[in-house]
């Protein structure tokens, strides 16, 4: 276990009020980046001097040490002392000030002075034409990730019901989010590429209707041959969808699908 980290004392020039403790490694004491303004707020009126306190320290030791002092001291943002640490020390992530609160938001959303910026149409395009053609993940790679998540290396192998991983057991979607859903798909009409990979993935698995006796019928009304082979042609001719046909000939979104599949009326094909 390596025991290279120490703690240490700011402390103004003026009274030799310690006014922050830290740790790190025998170069940060010294190091003025990464500090807060409240501390350059000091430094620049009255100057400081460095006192080193504990050395040969664990990270886990230096972190115990300063939340000790930090809290001996008191932080002054929240009215306890004359510390201007923004977190009660340790791993930095305890108990955080607004501003330590805000800065960590800014630099998670990315660079500041980006916040809120649109990107055009034209770098988006550059962005798009950049990736064209670069693999996400290597085959090896993938193989790896298929055999890893495959039977019981999948986290979700065997649970089901109330049991599912997903969290959505139970769970339906309000009429508000059905409708965005059915707003975005309204009119959404696949090319011949992205039909033809759906066709080539749905190929040698078993049918939603396998089994299941089919009447075709949508109240006392069942389609006809010739509706259906209307159907298969319009589909082919394109700028059409499930739905639009479901309408036009009044039966369900899910029919329609297996008639252009050629899951159902086989023999008309």
């Amino acid at each position: 276990m390596k025991k290279k980290n120490l703690v240490y004392f700011h402390r103004r020039k003026d009274t030799g009020e310690v006014f922050y403790v830290g740790i790190g490694n025998r170069k940060r004491p010294y190091k003025t980046k990464r500090r807060s303004e409240f501390w350059w707020n000091i430094v620049n009126k009255v100057g400081y001097d460095i006192e080193i306190v504990h050395t040969g320290l664990t990270w886990k030791q230096a972190c115990k040490l300063e939340r000790h002092y930090i809290k001996e001291f008191g932080r002054r943002d929240l009215g306890l002392g004359n510390l201007v640490n923004l977190t009660d020390g340790g791993d930095g992530h305890k108990n955080p000030s607004k501003q330590e609160r805000q800065r960590r938001k800014e630099r998670a959303t990315g660079n500041k002075y980006c916040v809120g910026r649109e990107v055009s149409q034209e770098t988006r395009q550059l962005l798009s034409d950049l990736m064209k053609g670069i693999p996400r993940h290597t085959e090896e790679f993938k193989e790896y990730m298929s055999a890893r998540m495959s039977g019981e290396g999948n986290p979700g192998y065997g649970k089901r019901g109330e049991n599912s991983i997903t969290g959505w057991y139970g769970k339906k979607h309000t009429e508000e989010t059905k409708k965005k859903i059915a707003e975005g798909n309204k009119g959404k009409v696949y090319s011949d590429e992205t039909r033809k990979k759906i066709s080539e993935a749905r190929m040698g698995k078993p049918s939603w209707n396998k089994g299941m006796i089919m009447t075709y019928r949508n109240g006392s009304a069942k389609l006809l041959e010739e509706q259906v082979k209307s159907i298969r042609k319009e589909y082919a001719e394109g700028n059409t969808t499930h739905k639009k046909l479901a309408e036009k000939y009044d039966c369900s979104p899910k029919t329609i699908g297996g008639i252009v599949r050629g899951e159902m009326w086989k023999h008309l094909l």
